[in-house]
């Protein structure tokens, strides 16, 4: 048994001394500006002596990454799946967040808008062919949805 832990224990250090390489590699490359949040959170801690649960997950945000749920409402119950494809920055600092995006079986185009300040303000659904608008509970929860996610989006960027 004190194997296996001393096994796990140095797969933990080489991960960590891993990523801390990649950081300090982007520090001298690019500069400290250009970590973003979840880096120098996990720096913060990594100092600190603190286990970085959690903060893996947000890093590995990137293109194809999938963000599900399912949405309980008095019509049903709805599978809902948004894929990040990528984020538009703007001239006036709005970022808008797309990906495909599928409610049950039904596809849409989604654009998740968000502020100068990096605060989620609202979202879209197109169909291919025009916006789309759902029942008002059904709004409500994927609003929350995409709340959700541009927050998630936002410190991995």
């Amino acid at each position: 048994m004190e194997k296996i832990r001393k096994i796990i224990k140095e797969v933990l250090l080489e991960n960590n001394s891993k990523f801390m390489n990649d950081i300090l590699d982007k520090i001298s490359t690019q500069g400290i500006e250009s970590l973003t949040h979840v880096e120098k959170q996990w720096l913060d801690n990594y100092s600190k002596g603190i286990e970085n649960k959690g903060t893996e997950e947000l890093l590995s945000i990137d293109t194809g990454y999938e963000f599900k749920d399912i949405i309980n409402i008095e019509d049903g119950n709805f599978d809902v799946k948004f894929i990040y494809d990528n984020t538009e920055d703007y001239e006036d600092g709005e970022m808008i967040h797309k990906g495909p995006t599928f409610i049950n079986d039904d596809e849409y185009w989604a654009g998740i808008h968000v502020t100068e300040d990096g605060e989620y303000s609202s979202f879209n659904l197109h169909d291919g062919e025009d916006y789309v608008e759902f029942i008002e509970e059904l709004e409500e929860k994927l609003d929350e949805f995409f709340k959700n996610v541009a927050d998630k989006i936002n410190l991995s960027i």
